[in-house]
């Protein structure tokens, strides 16, 4: 019998030695993730820290404040410390749980009564099916780093929304600016075409619609005004404080790192928070299948009772051993490993979704960047066409050719391209930040 039981015990081991075998990280990534975009080796901006990438001053400042008072990276770190404690626990499952019992027992019986004292120190050991502790404790850790990839993930997030909204709000303020000088230029304009009219040398409807063009421009003013407050008003938000002014830097001074031109490293998305935290939740669910594997397997329960007594005076001990194995369980084992088998498969299917979804990211930031730089130079020269074209009216109209409608289709068009040229800088800055962001830029 005794070698019965030698031979079962060493077959059950050698069964259940895939129970302890680590998860294998999901290295494998499509070829085709950035689709035609190139790919290559060289360093790239997503590898920068964000103080090194957001070179502004007083965006430094508004991140570096944000981070420090943004309620939902509280949250994360808090989650990481709970993290930390759970694997303590699971670590410390491996030890036994100790106890002190002390009792005092009365008897009484007619007159006679009798007493007695006794104290026990009691020492129990669980230990559950192959592989359920070693698993649990894999499992606990992947947890703690899932939560720093987390907590990271978020502050990645806030780092790359309060730059967008810190350059949108340079760039209100450059729109801003040319709507104001602008308005300038067409009133000095109004003067000049009122005086004309008075003497006889220009028409009225020529008046009426500069008019109409300045209050349009009003307008815009008052617009740009209410969306300034409002941009000051999320940025305020992200760092935890009430609306105030944010001090910020010019739309000129933006600066920031050129894209890599040779491309994207293939293994760059591996820097990404998001993509890290996936594959360890992938991790989690193979670990809590082997879990469920683990529970077909016998589990066992020691426990020692060690004390002494008082009247009569003696050393009380005992150690109790038994061993459970399931035999029948409704069914409940296989549907529980079924569930969790189902689970790692969705953990994986989800992994793979983050990763695609992180390669269009990276594509879609690569395009914006690189059209925003061909438009550029096209804006450019619309701009200096349109400035030439108002100059040439201008003088046209001083010599009687054209009425001075025709200028303030000139000065409307030349408007229009600067807005352009502030609002393609604005796409630009924006995709780099995308990009930046795509790449797991920030920490």
């Amino acid at each position: 019998m005794k070698h019965i039981i030698y031979i079962l015990v060493a077959g059950a081991l050698l069964s259940s030695c895939s129970l302890y075998k680590n998860y294998t990280p999901e290295a494998t990534i499509p070829d085709d993730l950035y689709g035609n975009m190139a790919t290559g080796d060289s360093l790239s901006m997503g590898m920068l820290p964000w103080n090194e990438f957001y070179t502004d001053a007083n965006l430094q400042a508004l991140i570096q404040h944000a981070l420090d008072n943004n309620n939902n990276v509280a949250v994360a770190e808090l989650n990481i410390t709970k993290a930390k404690e759970a694997l303590r626990a699971a670590r410390l499952a491996y030890l036994p749980s100790v106890s002190l019992s002390p009792s005092i027992e009365f008897c009484s019986a007619g007159k006679n009564t009798s007493h007695s004292y006794a104290t026990a120190l009691n020492v129990q050991r669980q230990i559950p099916s192959i592989g359920t502790i070693a698993n649990r404790r894999k499992q606990a850790q992947v947890m703690e780093e899932q939560a720093a990839d987390q907590s990271q993930a978020v502050k990645t997030a806030l780092v790359g929304n309060i730059a967008a909204e810190y350059y949108n709000l340079l760039m209100l303020d450059r729109q801003l600016e040319v709507y104001n000088q602008t308005i300038d230029l067409w009133n000095e304009a109004l003067v000049s075409m009122r005086a004309l009219f008075e003497s006889g040398k220009f028409y009225s409807p020529a008046i009426n619609s500069l008019e109409a063009s300045i209050e349009e421009l009003k307008i815009n003013v008052i617009d740009i005004q209410h969306s300034i407050y409002t941009t000051e008003s999320a940025i305020c938000m992200l760092t935890g404080d009430a609306t105030h002014t944010i001090k910020r830097g010019t739309f000129e001074d933006f600066s920031m790192p050129r894209i890599v031109e040779t491309g994207v490293p293939a293994l760059m998305l591996k820097n990404r928070p998001d993509v890290r935290a996936a594959e360890r939740n992938l991790a989690i669910a193979y670990y809590a299948t082997q879990q469920a594997r683990a529970a077909f397997y016998p589990g066992a329960n020691l426990s020692a009772n060690l004390g002494w007594a008082f009247n009569p005076t003696k050393f009380v001990s005992d150690l109790v051993g038994s061993l459970s194995a399931p035999i029948f369980s409704a069914g409940k084992l296989q549907a529980n490993y079924n569930i969790t088998e189902a689970e790692q498969e969705q953990a994986r299917r989800m992994f793979a979704e983050t990763l695609l979804q992180a390669g269009n990211q990276v594509v879609d930031a690569m395009y914006s960047c690189q059209s925003v730089d061909k438009k550029a130079d096209h804006i450019k020269r619309r701009i200096e066409l349109n400035a030439d074209a108002l100059a040439s009216t201008k003088e046209l109209m001083n010599t009687g050719r054209v009425n001075y409608l025709e200028v303030l289709k000139a000065q409307e068009a030349l408007l229009s391209a600067q807005m352009l040229e502030v609002q393609n800088r604005t796409n630009g800055i924006t995709s780099m930040i995308s990009l930046y962001t795509a790449l797991g830029g920030g920490f």
